[in-house]
């Protein structure tokens, strides 16, 4: 075998890691979100004791909605955000119709099982990067408004992948960028 065979061997077998690495960690960050769904179900009155029952409904509704959703995907960056917009469309649907849980409620369950949450070590990363964004915009020139809102720019064109597209609304106070699927 030559080397040059051998080089593409190794090359398909990296590709081929590369792509199970990517898989396994779409697939992961649905089984936390559904796990963190059951330790937020199971503090809900109307959910006591049925945690497993309505996380599986969720899990399957939303797998209904991912199948019909990712049938046009185009890389993995939008098969992650097709998986989590359908998890919080089902959740949310079994939280408020199922369930009977005000929308409100429903939301803030929603956004604690994303992540969002007030725990001390989620603020200290967040005091992290706005005073790494200060450090930057000092070393860099411009104000930090500019800076930010380059930086907004920057990580919605390179994070939602090809099935979406990404468009900006700059204003001196602030940037919106509005997402699409195409």
């Amino acid at each position: 075998m030559g080397s040059n065979s051998i080089w593409a061997a190794v090359k398909r077998a990296a590709g081929n890691l590369e792509t199970w690495v990517k898989s396994q960690a779409i697939a992961g960050s649905k089984k936390i979100f559904l796990f963190n769904l059951s330790k937020q179900l199971d503090k809900v009155d109307e959910a006591r004791g049925l945690a497993a029952l309505y996380v599986q409904r969720v899990r399957e509704a939303s797998e209904r909605l991912e199948g019909a959703a990712v049938a046009h995907r185009t890389d993995d960056r939008s098969v992650y955000h097709i998986q989590t917009a359908c998890l919080v469309l089902a959740s949310y649907r079994v939280l408020t119709e199922q369930l009977r849980i005000d929308q409100i409620s429903s939301l803030n369950c929603i956004l604690r099982c994303l992540g969002d949450s007030d725990s001390s070590g989620e603020r200290l990363v967040a005091e992290a990067v706005k005073l790494s964004s200060r450090v930057m915009v000092t070393a860099l020139r411009g104000d930090e408004s500019s800076f930010l809102i380059r930086t907004a720019r920057n990580m919605t064109e390179l994070d939602f992948g090809e099935s979406f597209q990404v468009t900006h609304d700059d204003s001196p106070s602030g940037h919106v960028a509005q997402v699409n699927r195409w």
